[in-house]
């Protein structure tokens, strides 16, 4: 969780000097949500907050974050946010099955029965 002073610095610019009132904040958590959506995570909100705590921590400890849009820096911060967040094993995106729930475990008789069936002679 960013301090105030970093919530204030990441307000100030997400709206690139001007001052929309939050606005662009809540636009650009909006865009997150989405991205992360579009990404079938089941937990979109979350990872757009990360994202966005991390780039108030970044916006915080390197004082500003010049050469790339700020839209573009967050979409950067988020492919890695959501990278990361996709090697936790609990982290099955939503609509998929589990490999093993894709395919039905092969059973000892049918294995048997593939083996007999293999080892009779042809003719």
């Amino acid at each position: 969780m960013p301090t105030r002073r970093a919530f204030e610095r990441l307000l100030g610019w997400l709206d690139e000097g001007g001052d929309s009132g939050g606005r662009r904040y809540v636009e650009m958590r909006a865009r997150l949500v989405r991205y992360f959506q579009c990404k079938r995570c089941a937990n979109p909100d979350d990872l757009a907050d990360d994202t966005l705590n991390r780039v108030a921590r970044r916006l915080e400890e390197a004082g500003q974050i010049v050469g790339t849009a700020p839209a573009r820096y967050c979409y950067i911060v988020a492919k890695f946010v959501l990278l990361e967040h996709l090697r936790k094993p609990e982290a099955q995106p939503v609509g998929r099955t589990a490999p093993s729930e894709q395919v039905p475990a092969v059973t000892d008789s049918a294995q048997e029965a593939g083996r007999a069936q293999r080892s009779r002679p042809i003719r």
